[in-house]
């Protein structure tokens, strides 16, 4: 493989837990907690976190 492949590769690989950083759908623990689920599940855990914290901003869990 090429350089170019290797460079593609990373950024498909990288993305979703630097999506989780730079998103404002979380905070604190919670977001270094989604970094890490992203980090070591790439996008199917980037998907959890936009599946998550939609449900938990759309008001559907009740606070208590």
């Amino acid at each position: 493989m090429g350089l170019w492949h290797y460079i593609v590769l990373g950024l498909f690989v990288l993305l979703p837990p630097l999506l989780v950083l730079v998103s404002k759908r979380a905070a604190g623990t919670e977001k270094a907690i989604w970094f890490l689920v992203a980090a070591f599940l790439s996008w199917l855990g980037f998907i959890a976190f936009l599946i998550a914290t939609a449900y938990l901003d759309s008001g559907k869990v009740a606070e208590g």
